[in-house]
């Protein structure tokens, strides 16, 4: 096991916390906007607590970009990647079950980039 934070993550955590910041606003502020735009089906409440639970993974990434020791950001990427995936498997029920608007790939596919980088980081730095 890697004892130092690899370059490479404390980017990947950057990155994140960016998009979850960027999103999140999305969510909590812009909402309407979104919803109009996309015809993505949504109500304030659910749409503010999404956006309020990216915001509180941001927070958790810039918070892993500041520290040096894998030991003390390992959970912040097992948290990640438990969250990421729950999400993936939510999406596909909802493409499946739901017909929703297409906007729901460009956020498949943003989890599924952010899985697997968070799970190659995650495998480099425990061998």
């Amino acid at each position: 096991m890697r004892e130092e934070i690899s370059k490479p993550l404390k980017i990947l955590f950057l990155i994140h916390f960016f998009m979850s910041i960027i999103f999140s606003l999305i969510f909590i502020i812009f909402w309407e906007l979104h919803y109009d735009f996309f015809a993505f089906p949504s109500d304030p409440i659910a749409s503010r607590a999404f956006g309020a639970a990216l915001a509180g993974f941001a927070v958790s990434s810039l918070l892993a970009w500041r520290e040096t020791e894998w030991i003390r950001v390992k959970i912040v990427v097992q948290v990640e990647l438990v969250w990421i995936s729950v999400g993936i498997v939510v999406m596909i029920i909802s493409i499946i079950l739901d017909n929703p608007s297409g906007i729901i790939y460009l956020y498949l596919a943003i989890f599924i980039v952010f899985l697997g980088t968070f799970s190659w980081f995650y495998y480099q730095q425990e061998k």
